[in-house]
């Protein structure tokens, strides 16, 4: 094999590499998600956003989960900063789990919460989910959310989550669903780590939610699209004005119109590369007394 058409190739594909990794940025900078495939929203808005969660028969693998992220780090010293979400997404014969991680330097929760209290006035991610995928302005009775508040261990978890069934002109929050927000942890720099002016450096949780909660007798079947939103809430400081306004994914996401949401598919993604051929070949030379016979691309 011609050595030097080699690495014509490779030059090739790095710089098709380059550009791909470039497609996944916003115009600001920030990465927004990751297995995200345009599939064509009302004009002026950006290509919707998807995630494929894939199924397991047995114990789920996180690190082999559909995934996405959305938000920033900000430094510290900034109180009402942003906050970074990684978000994956899974299914099992039983259920559809999202493993929620966020990274926080103040974490704060309600230690007086109750089946009333108002959780999205403290740290908490809600779910939302379109099931039938038909994008109406309004939730519709096939629209679920479901909100995952911070707590720590020794709190009894049932007064930090929040359900909601949508009633084709809102919420109803009095709807009550089978589902867990389990395993919710929080770490911290120093003690206590939760409610104070101490760096900490985040928290997480997993979200169950069984088919039969969402009127089903079992998965979707591979290939299924639903709409998805994920909605973060968050507070710094003791006072009213620690509050955080929400991040949530994606961009154009608004909590009582499923038509801004992004999407879930159950299942891989499918993809056959377009067949590639080589336009020219380049030679690497050192100085003029020969051609390099083998190189690597690169610094």
């Amino acid at each position: 094999m011609d050595r030097s058409r080699v690495v014509g190739r490779s030059i090739s594909l790095s710089m098709i590499a380059f550009l791909l990794i470039g497609a996944l940025l916003s115009a600001d900078g920030n990465v927004r998600a990751v297995g995200v495939e345009g599939d064509g929203q009302a004009a002026g808005l950006e290509p919707r956003r998807r995630v494929y969660a894939p199924y397991f028969s047995g114990e789920i693998e996180w690190a082999e989960a559909g995934l996405f992220w959305f938000g920033r780090v900000d430094p510290p010293e900034d109180h009402s900063g942003q906050n970074y979400v990684d978000v994956r997404v899974a299914y099992t014969a039983e259920e559809l789990v999202l493993r929620i991680a966020v990274e926080d330097y103040y974490l704060w929760y309600d230690p007086d919460a109750t089946s009333t209290s108002d959780l999205t006035q403290y740290d908490g991610v809600a779910v939302y989910l379109d099931t039938a995928h038909d994008g109406a302005g309004a939730p519709q009775p096939d629209d679920y959310s479901f909100l995952s508040a911070l707590y720590v261990w020794w709190e009894d978890g049932s007064a930090y989550s929040r359900e909601a069934r949508g009633t084709g002109a809102g919420w109803d929050t009095g709807w009550e669903g089978n589902w867990t927000a389990g395993d919710t942890r929080a770490q911290w720099f120093v003690d206590p780590g939760y409610n104070d002016d101490q760096w900490d450096y985040g928290w997480w949780t997993h979200v169950h939610v069984p088919w039969s909660t969402l009127g089903l007798s079992g998965p979707p079947s591979e290939g299924t699209i639903w709409g998805l939103g994920v909605q973060l809430y968050d507070r710094d400081a003791a006072s009213s004005s620690g509050i955080v306004p929400p991040e949530y994914w994606p961009e154009t996401f608004g909590e009582s119109n499923p038509s801004t949401w992004g999407e879930l598919a159950f299942g891989l993604a499918t993809y056959t590369p377009e067949p590639a051929m080589a336009q020219r070949a380049t030679v690497i030379r050192r100085g003029l007394a020969g051609t390099v016979e083998d190189a690597y691309v690169g610094g």
